[in-house]
């Protein structure tokens, strides 16, 4: 199976869940960049009940998105999991490495190409950590840039993997509970339709009347005892035609014949 045919659930591929987790988190670290740059407009003392708040914020974020994924109905194979999680950590995985690569062992006085560094890889790397700002006011004193950077990557790895393994046991959860309620429930019997008969069957299941024969002397015969006895084939048929003549009137009974 294609990574691109991988599905998180019924209704959402893999590459969807993706793009929808890593623009909402951009859409989230923009607000809050301006809502701090408007709570603290000079920059001067960092506020530490806003950046708890938005620690704990993103955290929930990355936990909710992923178990509103994961939990879902559906099927998710194993491959198709740890490959969304491979790759939903890819990129921002290749920024921090770069950013500490760089921060550490490529030190440069040439003014643009610490400007180029700073702007294309280390800058997109920080404003990516924003939330987790926090950790490094708090642990600062034990904490580099670089061991910061690596530390907010593996939290955020960390709790995004609490959110897949939450959502598949209430999904898990769902699918056991369908299957009891399924097993207690009676079972209904499946009635067939009957099919319509055809005229030619209703017809074969009638029984056949018995055709009777009024002779000269109005003694009724049936044609079976007709063709029983022992006269000659034409004349049956003659006496039968007769009969059935519309046009003969020789057996209709005329007033006083009786």
């Amino acid at each position: 199976m294609k990574f691109y045919e991988c599905k998180i659930s019924k209704s959402l591929s893999m590459t969807m869940g993706i793009f929808l987790s890593f623009t909402l988190y951009l859409i989230i670290v923009i607000f809050l960049s301006l809502l701090t740059t408007y709570i603290n407009p000079s920059g001067e003392a960092y506020n530490s009940a806003f950046g708890i708040a938005q620690f704990i914020g993103i955290t929930l974020y990355w936990i909710l998105i992923n178990y509103f994924f994961f939990s879902a109905k559906g099927e998710t194979s194993p491959k198709c999991t740890i490959l969304y999680i491979v790759l939903n950590s890819l990129p921002i995985f290749i920024f921090t490495v770069a950013t500490i690569v760089l921060t550490m062992y490529y030190p440069s006085t040439d003014f643009f190409v610490s400007w180029n560094l700073l702007t294309w890889i280390v800058g997109p790397t920080l404003f990516w950590y924003i939330p987790y700002s926090y950790l490094y006011i708090a642990f600062q004193a034990y904490l580099t840039v670089p061991m910061f950077i690596a530390f907010a990557f593996v939290y955020q790895t960390v709790i995004q993997v609490m959110g897949i393994v939450l959502g598949l046991a209430r999904r898990s959860y769902a699918s056991e509970k369908l299957k009891k309620k399924a097993k207690k429930e009676p079972k209904r019997r499946i009635h067939t339709r009957r099919t319509a008969r055809s005229f030619d069957e209703v017809v074969a299941d009638e029984p056949e009347e018995e055709k009777i024969i009024y002779t000269e002397s109005f003694e009724i015969i049936k044609e079976q005892d007709l063709v029983q006895n022992d006269l000659p084939t034409e004349v049956i048929n003659r006496e039968i035609d007769r009969i059935a003549s519309p046009e003969s009137d020789e057996l209709t009974p005329k007033d006083g014949d009786a």
